[in-house]
């Protein structure tokens, strides 16, 4: 296994709102952005990755 990136990502999702059954999957995928940093001039930069969660 080879991690090749650890950071905290948040992601909202409006589906989350509504109660969860016990049937509904535990798993989410998609893209999402994660904060890699910011520029010499303070500017945040984001990057797109893919996960599993």
């Amino acid at each position: 296994m080879r991690i090749r990136l650890y950071s905290l990502v948040h992601w909202e999702d409006p589906m989350d709102a509504a109660v969860a059954s016990p049937t509904s999957p535990s798993t989410k995928e998609g893209a999402l952005l994660y904060r890699a940093g910011s520029t010499y001039l303070g500017k945040e930069v984001w990057k797109s990755c893919y996960l599993v969660l």
